[in-house]
């Protein structure tokens, strides 16, 4: 997840998925120039909790 923290992009295997279908990855959408742009990130109460803090700080 903290891959996808700071790329904002996810992969389209099962894991992602699972991810995305329990809420802790969320999908965010919007209109350019008559085109849907995603971009993913993780949810923000999980951005919070220190295991995930210490691991982003580890890359």
């Amino acid at each position: 997840m903290t891959k996808v923290s700071l790329s904002k992009r996810i992969l389209n295997d099962e894991l992602h998925r699972n991810l995305l279908f329990s809420r802790c990855l969320l999908e965010y959408r919007y209109l350019e120039q008559q085109e849907i742009k995603r971009w993913y990130d993780v949810h923000p109460l999980i951005k919070g909790i220190d295991e995930f803090k210490e691991a982003c700080n580890q890359i």
